[in-house]
């Protein structure tokens, strides 16, 4: 509605002073109001352009072309799972706000960060290998990264046989001393087992978990 209301008074106002200057403003309105419309809805200000007009056009779902900070923001994303590969918590952590708040969407609520690094250290599974696939990397303003992927693990639990789990994850980045820092995560697994949800939820929730069995 909002997108819909700065539409009707763009083309007010261009009306009135299309007429204050003795031109005919129906043909220019009628040629120009697509764009008028996609720049109201995409709430761009300044001057209007045929680039701003389109600009949902260069978003690539799945992704495959990467700008360079593209690239640079899901290598980091990749070198996060390597992290976690090495369950080096100190490492793990900064790489990680301090109000990072993260979802797990099998558990009941969002953890925190430091439930975040427990997840991949300690006695949970170890991560044996994986495999990730891009879907969105979009920076904005370059200072806020969302990464959209998908991936597939191999983990092996302290007890039981390795698992193979496949799922997807949104990441949400912000840029601090020219370096991205996650900020947020909600995903799940593709396949809700109850092994799965043992492998990706916090320590403290399967230990709640395992008390209740």
């Amino acid at each position: 509605m909002k997108a819909r209301s700065a539409c009707v008074a763009q083309q007010y106002l261009a009306t009135r002073n299309l007429r204050r200057k003795g031109r005919n403003p129906g043909n220019i309105l009628r040629r120009n109001w697509t764009y008028i419309y996609i720049t109201a809805k995409c709430k761009v200000s300044g001057p209007l352009t045929r680039d701003v007009a389109n600009c949902d056009m260069n978003i690539q779902i799945p992704i495959a072309e990467f700008s360079l900070e593209q690239r640079k923001l899901w290598e980091h994303v990749c070198n996060l799972w390597a992290l976690s590969q090495k369950r080096d918590a100190d490492l793990i952590r900064e790489t990680l706000h301090p109000r990072y708040v993260g979802w797990d969407m099998n558990a009941p609520l969002p953890h925190n960060r430091k439930d975040a690094v427990g997840s991949v250290t300690g006695d949970t599974p170890k991560l044996c290998a994986y495999n990730l696939q891009p879907l969105s990397v979009q920076i904005y303003s370059g200072q806020v990264g969302i990464v959209h992927y998908s991936y597939t693990a191999r983990v092996e639990p302290t007890r039981g046989p390795t698992l193979t789990i496949n799922g997807k994850w949104c990441e949400v980045y912000m840029r601090e001393n020219n370096a991205w820092i996650m900020i947020s995560v909600s995903g799940r697994p593709d396949v809700q087992t109850q092994e799965s949800r043992t492998v990706h939820s916090p320590p403290a929730r399967r230990k709640r978990r395992e008390g209740e069995r």
